[in-house]
């Protein structure tokens, strides 16, 4: 057997590693591979497109409880946060998340924009309907306006959590497949 083939940095193996993972998630969250697959996919787009991690842990939560419910909106969240910020406590998490890369000084209405499409994107790609996907975009956008996004202790407790590592671990494992 060739060693190259096996290597950790081998595109097959990398796509084999990540295919696990998501059907891991599926059976840990009883959602099928392909809803699965969508909120990774949904995950990353988050991550690639708003500026923040909260912002994008706050806009894929939304998106996704509203498709799945809170235990897969938990892990969607917990995914981000631990992809983006690294694997630490809730308050840690938090404290880092919230002012790397995060515009402190106010709202603005690009970030608006930008959250909008891409709850939108997000939205179509786990399946929901263009009219609904719009909805939550709307929605989205009008709190964050009107309200500043926030994250909440709750947001980060329960069942879904434990499942957040999955969800970070696909995200690594997946930039060399972009």
């Amino acid at each position: 057997m060739n060693n190259r083939n096996n290597s950790p940095n081998n595109p097959q193996v990398i796509e084999r590693e990540l295919k696990s993972t998501v059907a891991r998630l599926a059976r840990s969250l009883r959602i099928s591979y392909d809803d699965a697959l969508a909120i990774m996919q949904g995950a990353k787009i988050a991550t690639l497109k708003l500026p923040c991690p909260m912002l994008a842990a706050w806009t894929l939560k939304n998106v996704v409880k509203r498709r799945f419910g809170d235990t897969v909106a938990t892990a969607a969240v917990a995914g981000v946060l631990i992809y983006s910020c690294g694997h630490a406590d809730y308050d840690t998490i938090m404290r880092w998340c919230a002012v790397r890369g995060c515009d402190t000084t106010g709202v603005d209405t690009k970030t608006a924009d930008t959250i909008t499409e891409t709850a939108y994107e997000v939205g179509t790609t786990l399946g929901l309907p263009t009219e609904e996907a719009w909805r939550i975009a709307g929605l989205l956008k009008y709190h964050y306006l009107n309200f500043r996004a926030m994250l909440y202790e709750d947001d980060l407790r329960g069942e879904g959590v434990l499942w957040g590592e999955l969800v970070a671990y696909a995200l690594r494992i997946s930039r060399p497949l972009l």
